[in-house]
């Protein structure tokens, strides 16, 4: 068997329309994924011995992540890169996706590709069930990262009404959130999501890692979290240019 198909299974809540929910059900899957956090954390460090000590590095708020991140995007990379188990659902040809993309703009933009691709939350094939609860345990993992360095960011469900109205891909899920401050919006890190891309991208262009003034660019999903951490997606005060060096 692969390490897919040996991977141990748990139930993340995998909404594919979260924000059309009762926000009962919603609320019932948010503390589903706080009651499993530390037991989802023990369950990935065990079946990845060999990344033990990034997992640890990541929740230790007094240690640099970047050594750690570095280290499990090359696993990410050497272990997934060759395993593809979405397959896409949508067969519509090239001039119907080129019109569809002419007459309904928003709703092809916004819409993500994973969400066409309807095995993925349904499949009950063993690999791509291991591969969904890898990717639960890796975004309750950078999830508690985050959180343990900014005390201003918390586990929540994104209820805010302008993300349900723009119909972004975090609005109704469990995220790592900023609360809304007068006129600042919130800001929230759906790590699931970004992880799910991350998956996608290995079969596409990559991005090399680089740093740009202390911004890590990347399609391995873990560096959102250093650049949140760093304060790069705050609202700079009043004046400040965000990345301005002084003469």
């Amino acid at each position: 068997m692969s390490f897919l198909s040996r991977y141990p299974l748990w139930q993340f809540p995998f909404f594919e329309t979260p924000a059309k929910m009762p926000r009962s059900q919603r609320g019932d899957a948010f503390e589903a994924i706080m009651a499993a956090r530390a037991e989802r954390i023990a369950v990935l460090r065990a079946a990845v011995p060999g990344l033990a000590g990034a997992v640890d590095a990541l929740l230790d708020p007094a240690a640099d992540p970047v050594p750690a991140l570095h280290q499990l995007e090359q696993w990410w990379n050497r272990r997934l890169a060759k395993v593809n188990l979405v397959i896409d659902a949508d067969k519509s040809s090239l001039w119907r996706g080129l019109l569809a993309l002419v007459l309904f703009r928003k709703e092809a933009m916004m819409r993500h590709e994973a969400h066409r691709r309807s095995d993925w939350y349904r499949s009950e094939d063993r690999a791509v069930a291991g591969l969904r609860s890898l990717i639960g345990d890796l975004a309750v993992l950078f999830g508690e990262a985050l959180v343990c360095r900014r005390e201003d960011f918390v586990w929540a469900i994104d209820d805010d009404p302008e993300d349900a109205r723009m119909g972004l891909p975090q609005a109704g899920r469990v995220v790592v959130m900023k609360a809304r401050k007068g006129k600042v919006p919130p800001i929230s890190f759906d790590f699931y999501w970004s992880l799910l891309k991350s998956y996608e991208k290995l079969f596409g262009v990559r991005w090399k890692t680089v740093a740009f003034q202390g911004v890590w660019n990347s399609d391995f999903a873990g560096w959102d979290l250093v650049n949140a951490a760093n304060g790069w997606c705050d609202v700079p005060p009043p004046g400040e240019i965000k990345g301005a060096r002084p003469v």
